[in-house]
C-alpha cells in the first residue's frame, strides 16, 4: 500500500510539473533559451547576473524558471516565432536583433521597457500594449507604417532604414528620441 501511495504521489508532482512547461511555437527560440548558462549573456535575473534557464536540466522551460528571468539576450538566432515568450512575465530587456521575425503583435510583456528587433523582416509591429516601455529599436526591417499610440513612458524610438510610408505617433509625452528615415 505504502508503495502504490508513493507511486501516486510521483505520478501527481511530475503530472503537476508538466502542466508548468512552456509550450515555445518555434524550436528555435526554445534551444537559443536552453543556451543560457552563467558564463553567456542570453539570460540575466533581477540582480544583473548571468543565469542558466533550466535550472532543473531537463531540456524544458518551466513557468517558474522563466519568471527568474529580467533580461534576454537572443541575438543573433533564427527565430521566427515568439510564442511562449510570453511566460517570461518578468522581462524588462529584450533584444531579439538578427533574427527572422516578419511580425511582432500584441505581445503580453507586462514589463518590458526595452525591446530590440534590429535587422528582421519585420512587417507587422503592434506594441500599444507594452505600456511601460521605454526604447523600442526597429531598424532594418520592412515596416511600411509605424504607429505607436498611447505610450507614456517611451522615451526613444529608433525605426530607421525601414521603407515607412505612413507614421501615426500620438499620446507620447516622454518621447524625447525618434529616428525614422530610409
Amino acid at each position: 500500500m505504502k508503495n502504490i501511495f508513493l507511486l501516486i504521489l510521483t505520478i501527481s508532482f511530475y503530472s503537476m510539473k508538466s502542466q508548468n512547461i512552456i509550450f515555445f511555437e518555434d524550436n528555435a527560440l526554445k534551444e537559443k533559451l536552453l543556451e543560457a548558462t552563467q558564463e553567456n549573456k542570453i539570460a540575466k535575473n533581477k540582480n544583473g547576473e548571468n543565469i542558466k534557464i533550466d535550472t532543473d536540466d531537463n531540456k524544458e522551460i518551466d513557468a517558474n524558471e522563466a519568471l527568474l528571468v529580467v533580461s534576454l539576450n537572443l541575438y543573433p538566432g533564427d527565430i521566427s516565432k515568439l510564442g511562449g515568450i510570453e511566460k517570461f512575465e518578468n522581462l524588462k530587456n529584450l533584444d531579439l536583433a538578427t533574427n527572422n521575425l516578419t511580425k511582432f503583435e500584441n505581445i503580453n510583456l507586462p514589463n518590458l521597457e526595452t525591446l530590440d528587433l534590429l535587422d528582421n523582416d519585420i512587417i507587422s509591429l503592434k506594441i500599444d500594449n507594452l505600456k511601460n516601455l521605454r526604447t523600442i529599436t526597429c531598424q532594418q526591417n520592412k515596416l511600411k507604417r509605424l504607429s505607436i499610440i498611447g505610450l507614456e513612458n517611451i522615451e526613444s524610438i529608433f525605426c530607421n532604414f525601414n521603407p515607412i510610408r505612413k507614421t501615426v505617433l500620438k499620446n507620447l509625452p516622454k518621447l524625447n528620441h525618434i529616428g525614422i528615415d530610409k
